[in-house]
């Protein structure tokens, strides 16, 4: 979680001038291609909404050939649609990570799964980068199904009422 896509020096949460909210995405393109990763940006949102505020859609790209898939995909959709597509498309750099208390927000409201999550990663560093915090904070959000839960617990190590919340969780996104 961070700020991008703006001018101001060193945006803050109270102080963000004209970036919009995001994440920073890293993947391994052996893993998954950067343009199916595009299908599932424009499958996620509404592209034709949201343009000007902080919470405006965007995609900040890493490098030109981003750039220009990026492009190819929003003209081909904006074609489907029948639409114009305003979801800002741009390079990301630089990429402001926010504020800690904004990072894994959903997952901090949920104490039981944080404060069993936090026992295996003591300092927030290491917390915040761990692959167990990012899939908890899904979870938490009611994003995934109970098998891909049942897959992760061994990355999680979440028992009792950890455990017990991110099933209620799920069960309540279904």
């Amino acid at each position: 979680m961070g700020y991008c896509g703006g001018t101001t020096p060193d945006p803050t949460y109270r102080n963000i001038g004209d970036h919009a909210e995001a994440v920073q995405l890293h993947f391994d393109p052996a893993q998954i291609s950067y343009d199916d990763l595009l299908a599932l940006f424009w499958d996620g949102h509404d592209p034709t909404f949201g343009k000007g505020s902080q919470y405006r859609a965007g995609l900040y790209c890493e490098d030109d050939e981003q750039l220009a898939a990026g492009r190819r995909t929003a003209s081909a959709l904006q074609q489907q649609l029948g639409a114009p597509v305003v979801t800002e498309i741009m390079l990301g750099k630089p990429f402001y990570s926010a504020e800690g208390y904004h990072q894994k927000w959903r997952l901090r409201q949920s104490a039981a799964v944080f404060e069993a999550l936090a026992e295996h990663y003591p300092d927030e560093e290491t917390f915040l980068a761990s692959t167990a915090a990012a899939k908890a904070n899904a979870y938490v959000s009611g994003q995934g199904t109970p098998a891909q839960l049942q897959r992760d617990l061994p990355l999680l190590r979440l028992e009792g009422r950890a455990r017990a919340e991110l099933d209620a969780r799920l069960a309540r996104s279904a």
